[in-house]
């Protein structure tokens, strides 16, 4: 696309008629996208109002306000619906377990977090339908300066402002976008992409940093062509930097071989920061209710009487299956592997390749997460999430 047609599409999408109205709330979505990368990043979850949290009051409203505007829009995509289904299954039976089993703080917030997210996916999955094309163009501006703004964050330390968790997550959907580019021939994205690893590094997540490389891996082997060469060239300098970093950079190596060393992965022992002990005793608590699981919250709730340090059992799996029970977990699995297909069923059909190979490679990195953090659990994660899903799953 010539720069005259880009500018042109980005005015349209700025200064639309009155027959097609740009969705306010999809605005709101990188609104909330650039926001709560830099204040939900730990910081404001301090505040509480009564005794709600401040991400459950974002979510609650978020989700209220994106089907409000899902109901008057009224064009939601047939593959929209279609992923929605098992996810409001998934919501009806928490609805149904948080009735048996009683209602916690933790609950409640968990609950709004999902609601936001199904609502973000179908608002979005209608974008396409009401703003006619090119969103794609303002989506990738609203990344790159998220993007600015968590490496900055990162690299002055943003375990400084109250945790960098979230912020880090963010990245990860950052990075999934900018491979997606990079994968459709943009050499920008690449250096964009190259970027965001870096600050990932420097946050010293361990986890975030497997799944940014897995990612990136994934991409750089899976691009046609001449480039395929060269690409798996750079895949391997950048693997075998991670490695160093891992093996050499004292803040990083510590991280693995400094403190609680009760996990053992092909021998060599890996520092858990007392995980392993919470996990023992939610697995054995998941062996007494196998089915239907003991409600929302409780898991995080026997985590936090078990250590203060732990507000989630950092294992949303394991949270799955102790909260939710198998049933629960099966449903969820229903969810994550009819939208891999749907999306990959996008990504080869669809002229806009984008929206949707972005959304596996976020997907992806949230499944690879789950293994050690809770990002089901934050609102600032799971919205945006929820809107890439929808923006792929609306292409034409």
């Amino acid at each position: 696309m010539s720069r005259h047609n880009r500018q042109h599409a980005i005015s349209t999408l700025v200064r639309p008629n009155r027959e097609r109205p740009v969705p306010l709330g999809l605005a709101g979505f990188f609104v909330a996208f650039i926001f709560t990368a830099v204040a939900l990043s730990g910081a404001v979850n301090i505040f509480r109002v009564a005794s709600v949290s401040y991400t459950a009051v974002v979510a609650a409203i978020t989700g209220v306000v994106d089907l409000t505007l899902v109901l008057h829009y009224n064009r939601v995509p047939r593959s929209a619906a279609r992923v929605a289904a098992p996810f409001l299954a998934f919501l009806a039976w928490m609805f149904g377990t948080l009735i048996i089993n009683g209602t916690t703080r933790q609950g409640v917030q968990f609950l709004t977090v999902e609601i936001a997210f199904v609502s973000a996916l179908l608002l979005a999955s209608t974008a396409h339908l009401v703003t006619g094309g090119h969103l794609d163009i303002v989506v990738a501006r609203c990344i790159r300066f998220t993007t600015v703004v968590l490496i900055g964050l990162e690299t002055l330390g943003a375990k400084q402002f109250g945790g960098g968790r979230g912020g880090v997550m963010v990245s990860l959907l950052c990075l999934s976008w900018f491979l997606a580019e990079f994968r459709l021939g943009n050499r920008r994205s690449g250096w964009w992409s190259l970027a965001t690893l870096l600050g990932i590094g420097i946050s010293l997540s361990r986890t975030a940093i497997i799944a940014g490389l897995v990612l990136f891996a994934l991409t750089m082997l899976l691009v046609p062509g001449k480039r395929r060469i060269r690409n798996a060239a750079l895949c391997v300098l950048v693997v075998a930097a991670g490695a160093w970093a891992v093996t050499s950079w004292a803040p990083l190596r510590d991280r693995f071989t400094q403190g609680d060393l009760s996990a053992s992965v092909a021998g060599i022992k890996i520092n858990t920061e007392g995980r392993t002990q919470v996990w023992d005793v939610l697995w054995a608590g998941v062996q007494n209710e196998p089915l239907i699981g003991h409600g929302p919250g409780s898991a995080s709730a026997l985590s936090v009487s078990l250590d203060p340090a732990f507000d989630n059992p950092h294992n949303d799996y394991l949270r799955l299956l102790y909260d939710f029970g198998i049933v629960g977990l099966v449903l969820f699995a229903w969810f994550a592997t009819r939208i891999t297909r749907l999306l990959r069923h996008v990504r080869k059909r669809s002229s806009d390749f984008i929206p949707a190979a972005a959304g596996l490679n976020a997907g992806l990195a949230i499944l690879i997460l789950m293994a050690t953090d809770n990002p089901l659990d934050y609102a600032f994660v799971m919205i945006p999430l929820g809107a890439m899903f929808g923006l792929g799953l609306g292409t034409t």
